[in-house]
């Protein structure tokens, strides 16, 4: 197997094992997927710690019936933990900006993956997905540091709020 490095240094693979690569970018975007739906399920227990443990009866059947539910999408669970944690001045307005970009990107990441379509052009690999307009991304090392630092990011801030909803809710 020979591969091509340009002079740019982009390294071209020939079609032969192109498949290959296909699938286990696929593979990487169903990780960028379930990582997504891990930070999901955070925003969700975070929101029912907020929201439904002190405000309810039964804080199990009201996540299940508004969290849980088809109409309540990931991008109305970032809104809707974006008003908590204004409503209730959780953390500080540097890091509520912080996450709030970083989510939004978790979620551009998510339908990227979850609707996008992996392509081989010219040796490189590309996925294309519609963002208000169809668009395509080069799957580049840069790219995947990017998404994989995007998610790891996302996961600790949601872990600092949690625990921050623990001491508010105890307050």
């Amino acid at each position: 197997m020979k591969f091509e490095i340009k002079e740019d240094g982009i390294v071209t693979i020939p079609i032969t094992v192109n498949s290959k690569y296909i699938d286990y970018y696929k593979s990487l975007g169903q990780k960028v997927v379930q990582s997504s739906l891990d930070i999901e399920h955070f925003i969700k227990e975070i929101i029912s710690n907020f929201l439904f443990q002190k405000n309810s009866n039964d804080p199990k059947f009201m996540k299940e019936l508004f969290l849980d539910s088809s109409f309540c999408m990931f991008h109305t669970k970032i809104q809707i933990l974006n008003r908590t944690l204004n409503h209730l001045n959780a953390s500080t307005g540097k890091k509520r900006t912080k996450i709030q970009q970083l989510l939004s990107q978790v979620n551009k990441y998510r339908n990227m993956f979850a609707h996008g379509q992996i392509s081989v052009k010219e040796n490189l690999f590309y996925i294309s997905y519609f963002e208000g307009e169809i668009k395509e991304k080069e799957l580049t090392d840069e790219f995947w540091n990017s998404v994989e630092e995007t998610l790891l990011e996302a996961n600790e801030l949601l872990n600092e709020f949690f625990i921050e909803s623990f001491k508010l809710k105890a307050e």
